[in-house]
């Protein structure tokens, strides 16, 4: 995964808006919060690769994580491209 791809999915949310969705790690019934997207983060396609990247890395590593809280311009994105399932929005 490259800086820039950890860079997009690591930024720092402003409390005042709503991020683009908060990234958790799935162990066991709990879902532990590790990060989320914040605004300042463009809602692409780019987006959704990194998030893929992500998704894919974090399994290679024996790692499920899903995507919670997902704002509906993110989850509408995600639905159009058909991995709403593979990331669990």
């Amino acid at each position: 995964m490259s800086s820039a791809t950890v860079d997009r999915l690591s930024g720092v949310t402003n409390h005042d808006e709503q991020p683009w969705a908060r990234i958790v790690l799935v162990v066991g019934d709990l879902d532990l919060p590790i990060g989320s997207i914040d605004r300042t983060t463009r809602c692409d396609l780019a987006l959704v690769d990194d998030l893929l990247r992500f998704h894919l890395a974090a399994g290679r590593l024996g790692l499920p994580i899903r995507l919670a809280d997902v704002h509906e311009d993110l989850r509408e994105l995600l639905e159009m491209v058909g991995v709403t399932d593979l990331l669990d929005a």
